[in-house]
């Protein structure tokens, strides 16, 4: 367990972890609470600034094209209209 303190505060942050809390609610995530989705996945990681850490890094080039598909697909603003309204 840890406490954790994000200043100054993010909206996008913060519709990011209603958004992953709602998706597990729902059932879509893995058993480790990811989307399953790899589109909603760079969605919700591009809103909340979450970047991939160590060899992950090398998918970072794909994570910012699947982040923009979800954008101008609609997928991002279906996200944020159903988990964070």
């Amino acid at each position: 367990m840890f406490t954790t303190i994000v200043q100054p505060g993010s909206a996008g942050f913060e519709n990011a972890l209603r958004i992953l809390y709602g998706l597990a609610a729902d059932g879509n995530t893995d058993a480790k609470g990811m989307p399953r989705n790899p589109l909603i996945l760079a969605a919700v990681s591009e809103m909340s600034d979450m970047r991939p850490a160590g060899a992950a890094t090398l998918f970072l080039p794909l994570f910012m094209l699947l982040g923009f598909l979800a954008r101008i697909s609609g997928m991002e603003q279906r996200l944020l209209e159903k988990y964070c309204r």
